[in-house]
């Protein structure tokens, strides 16, 4: 079930359940009606002479807009631990952050059914590139991004990699990626037990991975659950992966795919499973680190490019249509996507996989894992964040659902 968990007061965060959600929401709406005539939404009042900085009239008025509201409502992922951010905000600006906590496809159940209902709940989401693509941005449920952009630092796109703003949508308009992962190598988790040197050195080409030397021994997350569907998409394309082996590995009887990250963390730990790939990589990060016997490898397989990704929640921010709290939300996107916001996060998310590589050209990289920040020279593939591929989204993941279903009824 949804994952809401215990109400936490910490800075001004707090956790709630979805019945509290409904019934504020609906009393916010209320209040709101009664002060339309004294207190207008803060849209369109910004000045067209100078920059906007956190030091201008613009950006005063609508913090005091947003305080107004009273809170802001954070669809958050459960497996990406962003409390710190969320803490630091309400503490910053005096805005209690209500936060719902849960997997992609959980958030998008309650915010489909909410809304079906004539409730609007939510201001912004930490949710799944999956996710938001195939479901909320089709029902309608997720604004345009840019209009809530006011600072010059944050739409200046000098300041960001490859001097523009990034999105993960097919239309490069409502799910912004403010962070991304420079991958060179294909994520392995293995048991340390099971696994030797000469196993990955046996491992030449993505095809060696489903051998009978590993057969039953594999898992991955099913291309059925919205978490592992980033993966699916981007290795479908990637050069040196693509869609024969893609229809080869989802029909394979050498691995097993699984509902639940904790089936791939308690069997790798345990050895039942040998490797383990798209998989969420938090849980298994952390069991490294606890002294368990699984180890993460960045596997470079000949005749592969690198992937520049950005699909996780932990990478990407979105609004919700009818936001409940507007001003609380265009403060906290601006504040998270400046270089204070983004410097506060590779500051102080220290948890793997966080924290990630910001786009931002002028945040520090200082606590940033150097195999997720571009090298020169190399070629990576925006596979997560390009029209041209998220154009082929829907078919490619129709086509690896279709293969699938054929072998694991």
């Amino acid at each position: 079930m949804f994952r809401m968990i215990l109400d936490r007061f910490g800075g001004g965060a707090q956790r709630t359940d979805l019945r509290q959600n409904q019934w504020r929401s609906l009393r916010r709406c209320a209040r709101a009606a009664l002060m339309g005539v004294t207190m207008l939404t803060f849209t369109g009042i910004v000045s067209a002479a100078g920059a906007v900085t956190m030091d201008s009239p613009e950006w005063k008025n609508l913090v005091a807009a947003a305080r107004a509201e009273g809170q802001l409502s954070v669809a958050a992922s459960s497996s990406r631990d962003f409390d710190p951010v969320y803490a630091h905000f309400s503490k910053k600006f005096g805005i209690k952050t209500v936060i719902s906590y849960g997997g992609g496809s959980e958030h998008a159940d309650r915010i489909l059914a909410e809304r079906r209902g004539g409730i609007y709940a939510v201001d912004v989401g930490h949710v799944g590139a999956n996710t938001v693509n195939r479901r909320l941005i089709p029902a309608g449920a997720v604004a345009p991004f840019e209009p809530n952009l006011l600072l010059d630092e944050v739409k200046n796109r000098s300041n960001w990699y490859g001097d523009r703003l990034w999105f993960v949508d097919a239309e490069q308009k409502y799910s912004f990626a403010h962070s991304a992962d420079f991958e060179h190598a294909f994520d392995l988790f293995i048991n340390t037990k099971l696994v030797k040197e000469a196993d990955l050195a046996a491992l030449k080409t993505p095809h060696d991975l489903l051998s009978e030397r590993w057969r039953k021994k594999l898992v991955a997350l099913s291309p059925m659950m919205g978490q592992s569907g980033n993966s699916y998409f981007r290795y479908s394309l990637l050069p040196g992966f693509g869609l024969e082996w893609m229809e080869k590995l989802v029909q394979s009887p050498n691995v097993d795919f699984v509902s639940s990250s904790r089936l791939i963390e308690d069997g790798l730990a345990g050895g039942k499973y040998a490797i383990a790939f798209f998989a969420i990589a938090a849980p298994l990060d952390k069991m490294e680190s606890l002294g368990l016997p699984v180890k993460r490898i960045d596997h470079v397989f000949e005749g592969t490019a690198g992937t520049m990704t950005a699909g996780s929640t932990a990478q990407t921010i979105h609004v919700y249509d009818r936001a409940p709290n507007p001003n609380a939300a265009k403060v906290f996107v601006n504040w998270l996507l400046s270089r204070e916001g983004q410097t506060f996060i590779h500051d102080n998310l220290r948890n793997p996989p966080n924290p990630r590589n910001s786009l931002r050209k002028d945040a520090p990289k200082t606590n940033v894992s150097p195999q997720t920040i571009p090298q020169a020279g190399r070629k990576y593939h925006p596979i997560d964040l390009l029209p041209e591929y998220q154009s082929q989204r829907v078919e490619i993941m129709k086509n690896i659902q279709s293969w699938y279903k054929k072998t694991h009824k």
